[in-house]
């Protein structure tokens, strides 16, 4: 019976391995550069899924339901009044993120946040997102339309420019990976 144990032990190792990094990194996107509350989700989130890594039933969904649960935790936190005011411009710029796409994104709910960033940074197919968001694979195709549809309308560049469509991605792509570098 130990040998199962040390097995168990070792699998919820790995899963914090494989998942730790990308999850910070999501949950920092996610809360605008919060670093404290993103640290915070993070780890609680991960501890909490990591227990149930021997009994997963489907591992190849374990990322999808890890940012499920981050979601889940920070609109708890966000209905609370708990979630701290670090967010925003400057929370991001200090991650390397510019103005624009700082103040696009503090445009969006939460909610919409996770939807463009499963989509169109991590790059997540429908199926995943709609667990991600806790909807339908339809609806979430339409909240994630939304989602990128208001951060084009938010994003103006100090010289006035506004976002091309075909620029979300590269623009999110950077954001993420400025947030997964500064998850370290």
């Amino acid at each position: 019976m130990p040998e199962r144990e040390t097995d168990a032990e070792l699998l919820r190792a790995a899963f914090r391995d494989v998942h730790g990094a990308r999850l910070h990194g999501f949950a920092l996107a996610l809360l605008l550069g919060n670093r404290a509350d993103a640290s915070r989700l993070a780890a609680e989130t991960l501890a909490h899924l990591a227990a149930e890594a021997p009994r997963l039933r489907h591992p190849e969904r374990a990322a999808a339901a890890l940012r499920a649960e981050l979601l889940r935790r920070a609109r708890r936190g966000a209905a609370r009044g708990t979630s701290s005011a670090e967010g925003g411009s400057a929370a991001l710029s200090r991650i390397g993120i510019d103005e624009a796409t700082g103040r696009a994104l503090a445009g969006l709910d939460v909610a919409q946040r996770a939807a463009l960033i499963a989509t169109d940074i991590e790059r997540f197919g429908d199926a995943d997102v709609a667990v991600i968001l806790g909807l339908s694979v339809p609806a979430a195709r339409r909240a994630a339309g939304r989602a990128r549809s208001r951060y084009l309308a938010r994003y103006v560049r100090p010289d006035g420019d506004r976002a091309r469509p075909g620029s979300i991605a590269e623009r999110l792509e950077l954001v993420a990976s400025r947030a997964m570098g500064a998850s370290t």
